[in-house]
Formats: C-alpha cells, sequence, structure tokens
C-alpha cells in the first residue's frame, strides 16, 4: 500500500475551511454541551492539537499570503486514509498524527465522537462537517472501507470515471455544493485523468458574533498591508472592554 498511499496524497484535493469558535460574555443563556471523552480519546486531543501546530507551521513556510485552512480537516482524511493502509504506511499515518501504531479503531471512535458531537456543541450555531474520497475507477473500493468510512466518517466513498473529466468534476462540484449549502458551487473544472483519488472534506459554520458591530460604524481607514503599502479599506469598529493575553508565543 505504501507506493498507492504518497500518490493520493499528492493528489488530495482538499476543501479545507476553517472554524473558529469564540465563547460568548453572554454564554450563560446558551450553554454549550461539553463533550466527555475517553481516556484514549482525551490522549488523541493533545494530540491533535500538537499536529495543528506543526501543520500550520508547515503550510506558512511554504504559502504566500491569507490562506486559510483546518487541521481537523486533515486528520479526518487522514483517519479515512489509514483504514485502507497497512504496514509502514499506517505507521507512518499515525506517527504524523502522534498517535502510535495499530490506533486505527481508537481512531476511528475519536473522529466519530467529534463529528457526532461537535455541531450540538452550541445551540445558535450551525455546524456541519463531511468527507469524500473519490478513487479513479481502475482501483475500485471495497465493499468493507465504503462501509467503514461510511459509519466513522459519515463520508462518501466511491469510484469515478477521471477520463471523463467534466462530468467527473460535475458529481464532486455537486457534492461541495450540496455540503456547503451552495456557498462553494464549485472546486473544478476537470479531474484529471493521471490522478488517482481526491480527498475533500467541507465545514460549514453559521453563527452570530459574541458582540455585534453596527452597520453605521463601519468607516473607511487607512490599512498598511505585509509589503507596507497603504491602502484605504472598509473597517469594522466596536467601543467596548474585551479580555487580552499575551505571552512569549502570542499576543
Amino acid at each position: 500500500m505504501q507506493p498507492i498511499l504518497r500518490p493520493i496524497l499528492a493528489a488530495a484535493g482538499l476543501l479545507l475551511l476553517n472554524v473558529i469558535s469564540c465563547r460568548p460574555d453572554n454564554y450563560r443563556n446558551n450553554p454549550y454541551t461539553p463533550i466527555e471523552l475517553t481516556t484514549k480519546s482525551a490522549e488523541f486531543m493533545q494530540e491533535g492539537n500538537r499536529f495543528a501546530f506543526r501543520f500550520i507551521e508547515k503550510v506558512n513556510t511554504s504559502e504566500k499570503g491569507d490562506y486559510l485552512i483546518s487541521p481537523l480537516s486533515m486528520q479526518f482524511l487522514l483517519g479515512m486514509i489509514l483504514n485502507g493502509a497497512q504496514g509502514q504506511t499506517a505507521e507512518e499515518i499515525c506517527d504524523v498524527l502522534g498517535y502510535g501504531a495499530g490506533q486505527t479503531d481508537a481512531v476511528n471512535d475519536f473522529c466519530k465522537t467529534m463529528l457526532d458531537r461537535l455541531p450540538g456543541m452550541d445551540k445558535k450555531t450551525t455546524l456541519s462537517i463531511a468527507s469524500a474520497i473519490y478513487v479513479d475507477e481502475g482501483w475500485p473500493l471495497k465493499d468493507g472501507y465504503k462501509q467503514t468510512v461510511g459509519k466513522f466518517y459519515d463520508a462518501t466513498a466511491t469510484n469515478l470515471d477521471f477520463s471523463d473529466g467534466t462530468g467527473s468534476a460535475r458529481k464532486i462540484n455537486a457534492w461541495c455544493s450540496k455540503q456547503t449549502n451552495g456557498m462553494i458551487p464549485k472546486i473544478m473544472d476537470t479531474t484529471d485523468p493521471g490522478m488517482l483519488a481526491y480527498l475533500l472534506n467541507a465545514m460549514y459554520f453559521k453563527s452570530k458574533w459574541a458582540e455585534q458591530f453596527k452597520k453605521t460604524d463601519t468607516e473607511d481607514e487607512p490599512f498598511k498591508n505585509e509589503a507596507g503599502v497603504k491602502k484605504t479599506v472598509r473597517m469594522m469598529k466596536i467601543d467596548k472592554e474585551f479580555q487580552y493575553t499575551e505571552n512569549e508565543v502570542f499576543q
């Protein structure tokens, strides 16, 4: 399986939407529901945080300009691949994620818990998470694998004819549009017949600011970008005291 995994990762088309959640000052009127984890899942949560920072650091050194990523999405996708991997490949995936070798079942349980419980934590927030793996029809997926990723990752796993570029892309785009409530209707024009697989994860997030910005307070202000060039942009404003912290890592 090892020679197959690397082309999968190289070919992966990833739709990664970052989700940021904050506890509002009036959280007592909207109490969140905590997620109870097993000891093993709690360990995975800690390792997942470490993986997230490593992942962000790698992306930050290779990408130019602004970007939006979701380390949790990558964990789901790697977990899906793990279920089809064996031997050294499986060990490498577990090592990248920070888990011990032979932990596939525990990883599945952890990801299933996150998928089931995260959307229900905040009653005033809509959150949906979906994953998919589309593999070229020359590599038929086993029924057992499709059932496993469907059960633990609520994922679509199917074969497509990548030589039918527009037809396959139309199906992938339709999945994307459905999972994002039409906000992202298209992510590709055609599939590449040389690709082995496309891996996708979509997160749809809709909520309200804990503190609302008044539209009438939005004004033109000077803004200096990373290159030091000043531009005039529309800026939201609010006059209120907020909690603030800083340390040797961040402000």
